[in-house]
């Protein structure tokens, strides 16, 4: 998945030469374009697409391309705060937070007992060592079993539906499959605006080639609903509701790969008694969907 053409975006660095490029990959949403970054006296100044990146072929979105003016922020967050006796947050050194930390959870373990009486709400953007270090400390050592973290609210949600439906906590698609898609439907998924090189790259191969028919489900009038072939604008919540109904229509209509079935997946039969009460007709009520929309072939 790549544009059909080189083009570097590029934020230019307007006070002199630059130092060095350093490659990276950008990280502000999940499609990762390729980047190279500017570097001027140790600090980050530009940033530019990488041309031969597969994915972005050089192209940035506009959150990429301007990231970097957060590194220079005046009042970006460089060293921990602690609050004082008037509950003002003042400037200290990462030996003093951690003192405080280690003095308050032995304060809590002693008052309240060795169990649950300290809780760690970590990040989503750390590595494996990084969480089974905090379940070790947290478990083994503050003897807590609260231990969350913000990919409850964010991806833990996706990642068990992914284990349940493919055993893998990976989407088992990629890009290049959107280049050889007939059909792309996007639930939720406001493109244009959360993923835009992705977004411009699926409209850069659907102007080229007619496909693939795009279909977005989506309660809102977004800017991918708009260059959508088919909008079901249904109500807030009924995602399921819509899928189980398209699910029956299409076991109804005998349009499966009964082959692909056989080889690649397990609990057919479950899933096939599990939506067999379920119509088009049924819940156009409470999607706001009208029967025409959901019968579009």
């Amino acid at each position: 998945m790549a544009g059909e053409n080189e083009r570097i975006d590029q934020h230019v660095y307007s006070q002199g030469s630059i130092d060095k490029w350093v490659y990276s990959t950008c990280n502000i949403c999940s499609v990762g374009c390729g980047c190279y970054i500017a570097v001027k006296d140790e600090e980050i100044v530009e940033i530019k697409g990488n041309g031969s990146h597969p994915v972005n072929r050089g192209r940035l979105g506009p959150k990429g391309e301007n990231r970097w003016y957060a590194y220079q922020a005046p009042d970006r967050l460089k060293t921990p705060l602690i609050r004082n006796d008037s509950g003002e947050l003042q400037p200290t050194t990462w030996n003093e937070a951690m003192d405080l930390i280690v003095s308050n959870a032995k304060q809590s373990l002693k008052e309240k007992g060795s169990s649950n009486s300290v809780s760690v709400y970590s990040t989503g953007q750390g590595f494996y060592e990084d969480y089974y270090t905090i379940a070790k400390i947290g478990r083994a050592g503050l003897q807590t079993n609260l231990l969350d973290a913000n990919t409850r609210l964010c991806t833990a949600t996706t990642e068990f539906c992914l284990l349940q439906l493919f055993g893998a906590d990976g989407t088992p698609a990629s890009f290049d499959d959107i280049d050889k898609t007939d059909t792309l439907m996007l639930f939720g998924h406001n493109a244009a605006d959360t993923g835009t090189v992705l977004f411009e790259q699926i409209m850069d191969h659907k102007n080229r080639t007619g496909k693939p028919y795009l279909i977005v489900v989506d309660p809102r009038k977004t800017m991918t609903a708009k260059e959508a072939d088919l909008h079901l604008q249904l109500s807030p919540g009924t995602n399921i509701t819509l899928l189980n109904g398209l699910l029956n229509e299409i076991l109804h209509r005998g349009e499966i790969d009964n082959h692909f079935l056989k080889q690649h997946t397990v609990d057919f039969d479950k899933m096939k008694e599990s939506v067999k009460d379920w119509t088009l007709e049924d819940p156009v009520k409470a999607t706001n969907i009208s029967l025409e929309q959901r019968r579009c072939d």
